[in-house]
């Protein structure tokens, strides 16, 4: 048997093609997988709607529980069938992006009634391909709210007054022009590595031109400077810490640099490189 001991441009070009193939094939078999679960929960939910004079019998709650104890299934999973049916009841959305999307996250949506606030979290879902986890913590952070409300705040974000919640830091890496990683002194010669999503700016993508100028930008910013400081608010829908970054190229003092040091988020806004977010 013949061994391949070098990597043809011919062979490369085999392989990426054949990976490529069975990725595909991947993804398309869970959109598949899907999209077919979410049409069982509906047809279930639809059934279960039309069995109203059973359940005036016995009741609903007795009638989902026996229904699940015999069906070995949860209740809830009865219970999500019925508001899922009630939720698309002409039939479930044509777009195969939406059919496609996991039942976990139809399910977090299910409490959603408002028809814009449902549309504008499925739009983030597929775009960004969130996890139920990830639209879990959105729903729960109220970012439709928050956007709606946003949408004529003023570009000039509210500068910290109180020092609690500050950390001396330094810059690990820049991921992109709203967010950075930093090693924080947590004190008593302990630090942690922590990803840092700068409060109020969304900046473009990092891949795309306008991003690459951003993240150069803040890179241009925090060249040479250590230490800086970081106010922490809380984690976002990603888990990374929400914040505000100062820095002075000649201060080293915590109280001195959040006082008189450049605002980073503020900076990043003022010369274009990002949008006002309230995604924090």
């Amino acid at each position: 048997m013949t061994k391949i001991t070098t990597e043809t441009k011919s062979y490369v070009a085999l392989r990426k093609d054949l990976d490529a193939l069975l990725s595909e094939g991947r993804q398309r078999a869970l959109q598949v997988i899907a999209e077919l679960r979410n049409q069982t929960y509906w047809r279930m939910g639809q059934r279960l709607s039309g069995a109203r004079e059973i359940g005036k019998v016995e009741g609903a709650g007795a009638l989902m529980g026996r229904l699940a104890k015999d069906l070995g299934i949860a209740p809830s999973i009865l219970y999500r069938a019925l508001q899922f049916f009630h939720t698309y009841p002409e039939g479930l959305p044509v777009e195969p992006e939406i059919r496609g999307l996991s039942w976990a996250v139809h399910a977090e949506l299910l409490p959603v009634r408002d028809a814009d606030e449902r549309a504008f979290y499925l739009q983030n879902a597929i775009s960004q391909n969130w996890s139920s986890k990830v639209l879990r913590r959105a729903l729960r952070s109220n970012l439709y709210q928050s956007e709606q409300a946003g949408a004529a705040s003023p570009h000039l974000l509210d500068r910290p007054s109180l020092a609690t919640h500050n950390y001396v830091a330094s810059v690990e890496r820049v991921i992109d022009g709203d967010t950075l990683t930093a090693r924080i002194d947590l004190g008593f010669r302990t630090h942690r590595v922590e990803a840092i999503r700068l409060r109020g700016i969304d900046a473009p993508e990092r891949n795309t031109k306008a991003g690459k100028a951003a993240s150069k930008f803040v890179k241009q910013c925090l060249a040479g400077i250590d230490p800086i400081v970081v106010h922490t608010y809380k984690t976002d829908i990603y888990a990374r810490y929400v914040g505000d970054v100062f820095y002075h190229s000649e201060l080293s003092d915590k109280d001195a640099i959040f006082g008189q040091g450049k605002f980073l988020n503020q900076q990043i806004l003022n010369h274009g490189h990002a949008q006002v977010s309230h995604w924090g």
